[in-house]
């Protein structure tokens, strides 16, 4: 519970500490690496990023969990391919994010499969994204552009439309969302 960021306020020293007990075994805990896409756009003056639906936990970065044999990059090229429908080697540069490796903590809100309802470290690697033809873009779920204002409260605002994609409703945006992008320098820790 401490680990995952609902106690605070705790020490950044006390979270490294309690993560080194779990990762001996000395406290039960959990560990899961993800690779993530970040898409970044000025739109009217407002720098906004690019969020996919996930119907379990709302708006999220692209993303996709890893197993600590596979390769962080190929993972992310898969993403971009897969879940956005986007050739990595023509619609998209991809390069490591100036905060490469992030570490987040929470506890999974799934009661099932994977996460089981456990605290869980996040070892996430971060890929900045240019997209090169942002009409290919295309999704299964929703697809919406966020601001800054939006990842503070926790919701997108307005019903969007990206096309390719089905129409996005307002709805919550991840934690995670704001972990990674104010823990990656891309957005202030304070709206």
């Amino acid at each position: 519970m401490a680990v995952s960021g609902l106690l605070e306020p705790l020490s950044h020293s006390a979270r490294d500490i309690l993560r080194e007990l779990i990762r001996h075994g000395l406290i039960p805990g959990r560990k899961q690496e993800t690779s993530i896409l970040i898409f970044t756009r000025d739109q009217a003056g407002k720098h906004e990023f690019l969020l996919r639906w996930n119907p379990r936990w709302g708006y999220a970065l692209p993303a996709k969990r890893k197993e600590s044999t596979e390769d962080a990059l190929a993972i992310t090229q898969g993403v971009a391919r897969e879940e956005l429908g986007l050739d990595p080697s023509t619609d998209l540069t991809l390069s490591p994010a100036k905060v490469p490796q992030l570490q987040t903590s929470g506890i999974t809100r799934t009661k099932d499969k994977p996460g089981y309802g456990a605290p869980t470290d996040y070892e996430h690697w971060i890929f900045d994204s240019t997209l090169h033809n942002p009409g290919k873009l295309q999704s299964a779920e929703p697809l919406a552009w966020v601001t800054e204002d939006e990842i503070h409260a926790g919701v997108t605002a307005d019903e969007q439309t990206i096309p390719g994609s089905p129409p996005a409703k307002p709805h919550k945006i991840s934690p995670t969302v704001f972990q990674v992008l104010s823990g990656g320098d891309y957005i202030n820790w304070i709206g």
